[in-house]
């Protein structure tokens, strides 16, 4: 006997070969072992077309106007020319992105390439083909495994439906971190950079003076040995060679370059600025150059923050609150891992009872002015 049931596959339209079938809120492996096709089965089947939105969620998606689908199968490997197993091609918009047809797998065709395995699956390759309805043109395809499988079932239950991908999100998001105060966001530092202006060529063979100053090691001078005939660029390139090779302390936290005529330290991590910090140029032994008594900050430094830290893109903050007007429970939502993110709650949250709700009035997320009333 056929059964009668409806099928639904979820496709990302952003996926590879083989890897469109949603069943899950990652998808980026093939699915083991493929959903079945069961020789017999017949009934009403619908397409959910699905992308990421920015924050990883999932958003339907349209796979435009005058769209006709063909939803077909062949055996696994063989030349897409070859004789199809099973053909669908009355399917309608039933709703922005969710396309409905009918599927017949009671064919010879799929009785016949199962003959050889009657008690197992053979792996076949499914096909979702969007065209134009109009031209008639193919725009593209969906390719995923299926795996056929003979009739079992005689008299049973039919089988239970997949999950859909919000109800797999729900199973495979962490818990909920349960919090006194908002999620604080992460900063991805920024490394201190300081130039300082080379001018002038060296008139007199000797040393260049390099002053360096910072909070950790005082002021450092250090020499560079230069010759008459070197243009800027040229004493500079000196200058960068003897500085990396140095052993002070200096050296452990910067690294020298040159931009143009610049002589550029680089601090080797992210961290907060050292307003203290300077390079000075000047003529020690030699002569020629112009000196460059202040170096300039940009981009300043930053410190790291790590933030309140979420294990997933997705996963949950409950920050409860009291104050003169009751208890309240704001839910914030992380949307980033790199810096960790968090997205406020809606300006309407409600107390954990029930009781009451509240209007929030909110500065960056965090609320300043709330109007609390009885629900």
């Amino acid at each position: 006997m056929p059964w009668l049931l409806r099928r639904d596959f979820h496709i990302d339209i952003r996926a590879g070969y083989g890897r469109v079938l949603l069943t899950s809120d990652t998808d980026s492996s093939l699915l083991q072992p493929p959903p079945d096709a069961v020789a017999g089965d017949a009934g009403t089947i619908r397409f959910y077309f699905w992308e990421r939105g920015p924050n990883g969620t999932l958003i339907a998606a349209d796979p435009g106007p005058d769209t006709s689908l063909i939803f077909s199968g062949r055996p696994y490997g063989v030349p897409a020319n070859t004789a199809l197993l099973f053909e669908s091609n009355d399917f309608a918009e039933v709703e922005t992105g969710v396309w409905e047809g009918s599927f017949d797998f009671a064919t010879a065709e799929m009785a016949a390439v199962i003959v050889l395995t009657p008690t197992g699956a053979k792996l076949i390759t499914g096909e979702l083909e969007v065209r134009d309805s109009i031209s008639n043109t193919k725009r593209g395809s969906f390719q995923f495994d299926l795996a056929a499988r003979p009739q079992v079932y005689d008299d049973q239950d039919a089988p239970s439906a997949l999950p859909t991908p919000e109800e797999w999100l729900e199973e495979r998001r962490p818990a909920p971190l349960e919090l006194d105060a908002p999620p604080v966001n992460g900063v991805v530092g920024v490394a201190q950079v300081e130039s300082a202006t080379a001018a002038g060529s060296i008139t007199g063979t000797g040393d260049v003076s390099v002053t360096v100053h910072d909070d950790a090691s005082g002021s450092v001078i250090y020499s560079v040995p230069v010759i008459a005939g070197d243009a800027a660029t040229e004493w500079v390139d000196k200058a960068v060679d003897f500085l990396n090779a140095v052993t002070s302390d200096l050296a452990f936290d910067w690294i020298w370059s040159r931009d143009g005529f610049a002589l550029v330290s680089t601090r080797k991590v992210a961290g907060a600025n050292v307003a203290a910090y300077n390079t000075a140029i000047a003529n020690g032994t030699c002569t020629g150059l112009i000196a460059s008594p202040t170096s300039i900050t940009a981009p300043a430094g930053v410190a790291p923050i790590t933030g309140e830290v979420a294990t997933q893109k997705g996963q949950l903050a409950i920050v409860s609150t009291t104050n003169d007007s009751g208890d309240f429970e704001d839910v914030w939502t992380c949307s980033n891992l790199l810096p960790m993110t968090w997205q406020p709650p809606g300006q309407i949250t409600r107390s954990p009872d029930g009781t009451l709700y509240r209007a929030i009035v909110s500065d960056a997320g965090i609320p300043s002015t709330e109007l609390a009333y009885p629900s």
